[in-house]
């Protein structure tokens, strides 16, 4: 049976929606401004589908790329919780872009053209965007046409499959030499910052990221064991990292030292929050006249040293 709802928009105005169920849960629908001509509409449109003379529009034809995406927004993304933020970003961007596009309308060649666009135009940054930060656009977008093609059934196929990702540079491999090592431990130690110069041997000795070492908690360190475990790591793997000599040492030292209600090894100025580690980082690579050193280059370090 058809229905029509009464509806009042923002400015005061009212309309009538007639609305007929198909099978499933799909609806169609038409406003009108009188009561009476939803009502005609409904009645005939019903019958037209009872006779199997009505054209049932497609969902891609009837959804746009903005009402999409929202719909992962809301379903997929909160499964997601370590990219959520990032990749809601870039969802933004592909709305304010061609979000106004039916499903149906994003061809392979405007989803080109947007990656194009991509590397022409500066990002938050106000840097050039590189051919890592598009791809990953790209696959953020394919993603949310893989859920509308095999779950949701709003479109008939992925029109990011026929797009190539653009080439990555393999990027920079820097680490330490043995006289830059030498110079920057004795400048972290001399830092104000006391946790610094623990974060960054741990960082040389296991090659831990700079966001697994400063979430670091209590409960993660094995002290008897000589291993720390990482639950949510960046590929998703659970997995146990070696804890020995001096970093083990000053582990401990650490863990005494914090009061009974600290979780993290290494707690910020804020309750439940952890160190800040960007002013003493930098502070420590000038003090030791080191340039063009990222922390993560500790991580290149640590593999170097295990090779």
């Amino acid at each position: 049976m058809p229905t029509v709802e009464r509806r009042v928009s923002s400015d005061g105005a009212v309309h009538y929606r007639a609305r007929i169920r198909l099978l499933g849960s799909q609806t169609v629908s038409k406003t009108f401004h009188r009561k009476s001509d939803a009502q005609q509409w409904a009645q005939k449109t019903e019958a037209s589908i009872r006779q199997d003379q009505y054209e049932i529009q497609p969902m891609s034809r009837r959804k746009t790329l903005s009402d999409l995406i929202d719909r992962y927004a809301l379903e997929v993304l909160p499964r997601k919780p370590k990219n959520a933020r990032v990749q809601q970003r870039q969802l933004e961007v592909w709305k304010r872009e061609m979000g106004h596009l039916l499903i149906a309308d994003i061809t392979p060649a405007r989803v080109a053209g947007f990656r194009q666009m991509l590397l022409n135009t500066p990002g938050a940054t106000r840097r050039a965007r590189g051919y890592a930060t598009s791809n990953r656009y790209l696959a953020v977008l394919s993603h949310v046409f893989t859920f509308a093609v095999d779950e949701w059934n709003w479109a008939a196929q992925n029109p990011l499959r026929k797009v190539k990702r653009v080439k990555e540079s393999r990027g920079r491999i820097r680490f330490l030499s043995d006289d830059e090592r030498i110079r920057l431990l004795a400048a972290c130690r001399a830092s104000p910052c006391t946790a610094l110069y623990p974060i960054v041997v741990i960082a040389i000795s296991t090659g831990m990221r700079r966001s697994e070492i400063l979430t670091l908690r209590k409960s993660q360190i094995h002290l008897k064991r000589g291993a720390i475990s990482l639950q949510e790591t960046k590929n998703g793997d659970a997995r146990y990292i070696p804890l020995t000599g001096h970093a083990h040492d000053l582990v401990a030292d650490c863990l005494g030292a914090l009061k009974d209600d600290q979780a993290m090894l290494f707690p910020g100025n804020v309750f439940g929050r952890p160190l800040t580690l960007w002013k003493p980082w930098k502070a420590a690579l000038a003090a030791a006249s080191i340039s063009n050193l990222r922390f993560h280059d500790l991580r290149h370090t640590a593999a170097s040293y295990l090779r």
